[in-house]
C-alpha cells in the first residue's frame, strides 16, 4: 500500500504494479483498491504501471467533509503523480468512477486516454 495527498491534504490510499504507462483504475461507490486488484494486475502483465486506489472515504483513505466531487477530481490527480509513469497516462473507470474520470477529463486532469464502463447516467 502507499500513499498519495491530495490537494486538500487528505490521505489517499493505493496499490500499484508494473512499469510502463501509467493506468489508473478509479473504481464504484462501493469498490475498494482491492476490487481492481486482479485487472491492475492484468495491466501490469501487458506493460503498463497500474494503480488502483481507495476513493475518499472508503478503504485504507483519509476523508473530508462536506463531500465534493472536485475533491475526487484532485485525488485522481494526486495519485497520477504520487504513482508517476513512464509514458502518457491513461484512466480506467467504472459506474460513479466512470462519471469522476469524465469529468476528470473535463478538468484538464493529465489523462491522454481513458475507458468508462457503466457510468449511472440517465438519459430521458
Amino acid at each position: 500500500m502507499e500513499e498519495a495527498r491530495s490537494a486538500d491534504g487528505t490521505t489517499i490510499t493505493y496499490d500499484v504494479w508494473g512499469s510502463g504507462p501509467l493506468v489508473v483504475i478509479v473504481g464504484g461507490a462501493f469498490n475498494d483498491r482491492n476490487t481492481w486488484a486482479e485487472l491492475a494486475q492484468e495491466f501490469a502483465a501487458q506493460g503498463f504501471r497500474a494503480a488502483s486506489y481507495d476513493r475518499r472515504g472508503r478503504g485504507d483513505s483519509g476523508d473530508s467533509r462536506p463531500y465534493a466531487v472536485e475533491a475526487e477530481i484532485e485525488d485522481i490527480a494526486a495519485v497520477i503523480e504520487a504513482a508517476g509513469s513512464e509514458g502518457p497516462v491513461f484512466a480506467h473507470g467504472v459506474s460513479s468512477g466512470g462519471a469522476l474520470v469524465l469529468r476528470a477529463l473535463d478538468a484538464g486532469v493529465s489523462v491522454t486516454r481513458a475507458s468508462i464502463l457503466e457510468v449511472p447516467y440517465r438519459i430521458e
